[in-house]
């Protein structure tokens, strides 16, 4: 894995009650496949997981929330750049 990837966390039930439904966190996936999940809510909070099946095992509410990868608009890669 050599590229960031960012996602939402889109949730189609609200099953503890607390997060509401629709895009309650979002992230992003890093070269080593820790993934960043911040949420997006009144009691705003910041985990790191150890990859992307962890998160999904622990959010996933058995399918009631589903991670959605999503592509940065208007951003050009340089060359020997870092990004």
């Amino acid at each position: 894995m050599s590229e960031m990837k960012r996602f939402w966390l889109v949730r189609t039930e609200d099953v503890s009650g607390v997060a509401g439904l629709g895009v309650v966190a979002f992230g992003i996936r890093i070269a080593s496949g820790q993934c960043i999940l911040i949420w997006d809510s009144l009691y705003t909070s910041i985990t790191i997981f150890q990859d992307i099946s962890t998160l999904e095992a622990v959010h996933s509410h058995n399918g009631a929330t589903k991670v959605v990868w999503t592509k940065p608009k208007n951003v050009k890669r340089v060359k020997g750049a870092l990004a």
